[in-house]
């Protein structure tokens, strides 16, 4: 099945959020613990996968789940140890890449109506 618009653009903005954790990653790298890094990669990898390839309905929602979770975990961040200005704004920048991301998930009913390839 060809790409829709919706599917196009998510992909692009979800991608584009891995980037801009990465940068993260690397600006905060003594406070970053290695082993939460690489499970959120894999677990990230796999939504993305499960979506551009397989066409996964529970894969779509888990991707809303994250969104939620995320947006939680923000919050507390913030409210424990305060907003720092280059950090908070690469998060809030990667929790709108994420909503975006989600949202054209909504759009794209006719990618997860058909079977994978």
């Amino acid at each position: 099945m060809e790409r829709t618009g919706p599917i196009i653009w998510f992909e692009r903005c979800y991608l584009a959020s891995f980037v801009l954790g990465a940068a993260g990653a690397v600006l905060n790298w003594r406070a970053v613990n290695p082993g939460a890094l690489q499970l959120s990669v894999i677990i990230g990898l796999l939504l993305w996968y499960g979506v551009m390839y397989r066409h996964s309905q529970v894969c779509r929602w888990l991707v809303f789940g994250s969104l939620i979770v995320s947006t939680v975990q923000m919050g507390l961040l913030i409210a424990a140890i305060g907003y720092d200005p280059v950090l908070g704004a690469i998060g809030v920048v990667i929790l709108g890449l994420n909503a975006a991301a989600a949202g054209f998930l909504l759009n794209a009913s006719a990618w997860f109506a058909k079977p994978a390839d």
